[in-house]
């Protein structure tokens, strides 16, 4: 009876989010092991937190909550954790490398570049320790491994940090040295190549994309982005049969999709188009591009309800999106609801003041709102970017404003 009134009491503690009371340390680090290794990690948050509130310097409970954490991809907990672990142990590699993926994750690359490079620096006979190392593009544990045998992963690592920053030059040199240490990492290549094309040299970029493939046949990005690069360069490949190609072999990449559908839309089969980005959309949701030229061809459909409801998702996610709101003007347009498309169109040209199309379009809302001296301002605007396009309506109605 009493171990039935025990459990009753531990069930019901766990299910309100409480530890049962009593336990020892020992006891709740027991048990938030025993969860972690049945992947309730949630579970284990509330063990680890009952044994770090009893002894917050408690070095074993602070590691695993922040790995937990990073694993529940709760990266600022992680940080926290990291943080206080790095005051206890300031020379530790397996910290100092955790930490520094997690700063990767939260966007503080200078900072992850620091802890990397102190991994990379400290003594040899201080990084023998054996951890897991992890993946770049999956963040999951990718192997048992030490410091020495991680360096081109760490590598690549500080490339993606410089490649983020905008640095490309110097993302190509920590990847080149990446795969000075190892030339069968598939990845170093791929982002390299990526680097590459970023300084516009689509020769060296195209080469390491092929040298990814020679060690890994499979390797789905540098397979897609060696045909973008070929077809951008007219390699004497016939443009759809190669993309019905690509999509057969990797049925599972978002981008074979939308690089098929921007093929239809640009040869005005919107239908198709409209296909492709809805199966890359639903494949990858979170790729703003995807939704966007999914929106214009609802909208070239004329199926003007769907493609507006997709532009206001669009706006949900990048509230600064110029296209989104330059879309939504041409649709109140459309509509004769002038107004509206004039105030999309100002929220288009506040996100975007170079794209001349915004101005002119908005002028001819304008027009017909019969606000004629902002619609001749708009124009004069446009004048002096691309007189062409803006001289036949100034001539006829704004020279006598002058």
């Amino acid at each position: 009876m009493k171990w039935c009134i025990l459990l009753t009491l531990l069930i019901s503690a766990v299910c309100l989010g409480q530890v049962p009371p009593g336990n020892s340390i020992n006891e709740n680090l027991k048990i938030a092991r025993s969860y972690i290794a049945d992947s309730k990690e949630k579970e284990a948050i509330l063990y680890l937190s009952a044994v770090l509130s009893a002894n917050p310097v408690h070095e074993e409970a602070l590691f695993l909550r922040a790995k937990t954490y990073y694993n529940l991809k709760v990266f600022d907990k992680a940080l926290v954790d990291y943080n206080g672990l790095i005051v206890l142990k300031p020379q530790n590699t397996e910290v100092l490398y955790a930490r520094g993926t997690t700063r990767y994750q939260l966007g503080q690359f200078l900072q992850a570049i620091e802890d990397f490079t102190q991994v990379l620096a400290l003594p040899p006979e201080e990084t023998q320790t054996a951890f897991f190392n992890i993946d770049s593009g999956t963040n999951t544990a990718a192997g048992v491994s030490t410091i020495q045998t991680m360096k081109p992963d760490i590598l690549n690592f500080i490339g993606l940090c410089y490649y983020k920053l905008g640095n490309y030059h110097q993302a190509i040199a920590s990847f080149g040295e990446g795969i000075d240490m190892d030339d069968k990492k598939a990845d170093l290549y791929v982002n390299r190549g990526l680097a590459y094309e970023k300084t516009e040299d689509l020769k060296r970029a195209l080469k390491d994309y092929e040298r990814a493939l020679s060690v890994n046949p499979d390797h789905e990005i540098a397979g897609y982005n060696a045909l973008k690069l070929k077809l951008d360069q007219n390699h004497n490949l016939d443009v759809l049969e190669s993309l019905n190609a690509f999509v057969t072999e990797n049925p599972t990449v978002a981008d074979g999709y939308a690089s098929r559908g921007w093929y239809y839309f640009e040869t005005q089969k919107y239908d198709l188009a409209l296909l492709d980005y809805a199966k890359a959309t639903n494949m990858d949701p979170e790729s703003i591009d995807f939704k966007f030229n999914l929106a214009l061809c609802q909208e070239k459909l004329g199926k003007s309800d769907e493609a507006e409801t997709t532009f206001y998702e669009i706006i949900s996610v990048d509230p600064g999106h110029s296209g989104a709101y330059f879309n939504l003007g041409n649709l109140k347009y459309k509509q004769a609801r002038y107004t509206d498309a004039i105030s999309f169109y100002t929220l288009a040209h506040h996100y975007n003041s170079k794209n001349t199309s915004v101005l002119y379009n908005r002028a001819l809302a304008y027009f017909n709102n019969d606000q004629l001296e902002k619609a001749c301002a708009d124009m004069k605007t446009v004048m002096e970017v691309d007189e062409e396009l803006a001289k036949k309506f100034y001539s006829k109605y704004c020279n006598h404003l002058e």
